[in-house]
């Protein structure tokens, strides 16, 4: 009884861990935006200025860092959490002319669980 115990607190726990990283962005043209990014099992709930975006799916992940990716109908973007320096950076694509798509961001990120 005590191991099947044991085991529901470990199996529920997993389920119950978050990770939030809360980061400003800017690029060269001075746009600026604050990012939350949530973990929700193997992903991640978007916020971009406090609104609901989307799911920032996780390509790769490894102690440094995490790579997301997410997609609206118009364009792409990747994201890269540095775990270590708490930065963010980030790059998009409207798959159409490069010269009209944002300058990859840079930022800095806090994380709380």
């Amino acid at each position: 009884m005590k191991k099947i115990l044991v085991l529901l607190l470990l199996v529920s726990s997993s389920y119950t861990y978050s990770e939030t990283w809360n980061c400003v962005i800017e690029n060269e043209r001075e746009i600026y935006s604050k990012t939350k990014h949530i973990r929700q099992g193997g992903n991640f709930s978007l916020y971009v200025d406090g609104e609901y975006q989307g799911t920032d799916k996780i390509i790769e992940e490894n102690e440094k860092e995490i790579v997301l990716y997410f997609e609206t109908e118009v364009e792409s973007f990747i994201t890269i959490i540095h775990k270590g320096k708490n930065t963010i950076l980030t790059f998009n694509s409207s798959g159409k002319d490069p010269n009209k798509d944002l300058p990859p961001g840079f930022g800095s990120c806090d994380m709380t669980q």
